[in-house]
């Protein structure tokens, strides 16, 4: 079963980042699943922000988390995947690894190496999401006061 419904094709941009060259989607549950995350053109990923001392055990990239992770960076950015009818469903913070869970599954990262990596996401995750969540908060109105 492969929910990888193309491939990853992604050029070097720097250290840090790489850029999709071509769509790349992954289907939720099954291959043939209603739900899916479209990753587009352009779109820039670090993949697995894993720290520095442990990249010589899990490198990133250069493992069978990559795609997983490409999957991941797109979740936490938008909030939502997108269903088959052209509509999107939210997502909250714990699907988002949740979904990335099952993707490393997918890929047949091992178990130890799914299970240290999603909980590295479970527990340092929480700020960069937030910080997409807010950046999509429209601007507060102004005070009554200010009227």
């Amino acid at each position: 079963m492969n929910n990888f419904l193309t491939p990853l094709d992604i050029r070097y941009v720097d250290k840090r980042f790489r850029q999709i060259l071509a769509p790349f989607v992954y289907r939720l549950d099954s291959p043939d699943g209603e739900e899916f995350v479209n990753v587009p053109v352009g779109f820039l990923t670090d993949f697995a922000s894993i720290p520095g001392a442990l990249r010589t055990f899990w490198p990133s990239p250069g493992g069978p988390w990559d795609k997983p992770a490409v999957i991941h960076d797109a979740l936490y950015q938008r909030g939502y995947v997108e269903r088959a009818d052209g509509s999107k469903r939210i997502i909250e913070r714990a699907e988002a690894d949740e979904i990335f869970k099952e993707a490393m599954n997918v890929t047949e990262t091992s178990w130890y190496s799914r299970r240290l990596i999603y909980r590295g996401v479970r527990v340092g995750g929480r700020g960069t999401w937030n910080a997409y969540r807010e950046a999509e908060r429209p601007e507060a109105p102004p005070p009554l006061e200010d009227l």
